[in-house]
């Protein structure tokens, strides 16, 4: 039962990303997806997305449904939510670094080595 609900987990947190991903590739977006407004956002978003991916892997191969429940009762809570926020935070950071080697990568090794960027 717990990696069903991994299964799901996984399916319902990757569509939203699925789905952003291609209304913004439209030629419409083209000049603000070099803006810093949008590198933010897609940082945030990159945040989010590790963070709900890492509960979806806590689920299938830990601590299963029960133990999700038990640990967001003890996640409502100022110190909790504290916590989430710095989660968060070193997420959206490492979201950041993560684009910026990725841009580094193709200057160096141009843009049919680095795809989908």
């Amino acid at each position: 039962m717990n990696l069903l609900a991994w299964g799901w987990g996984m399916c319902i947190f990757i569509m939203p990303e699925v789905l952003v991903k291609q209304y913004f590739n439209s030629k419409k977006f083209e000049s603000f997806r070099k803006t810093l407004t949008y590198n933010w956002l897609c940082a945030i978003a990159g945040g989010v997305y590790i963070f709900l991916m890492m509960f979806a892997n806590l689920v299938g191969f830990s601590f299963g449904l029960s133990g999700l429940e038990t640990l967001l009762t003890g996640l409502y809570s100022l110190e909790g939510l504290t916590l989430i926020l710095m989660i968060l935070i070193a997420f959206i950071m490492a979201a950041h670094l993560m684009f910026a080697i990725r841009r580094q990568e193709m200057i160096k090794y141009g843009a049919q080595y680095v795809k989908n960027f």
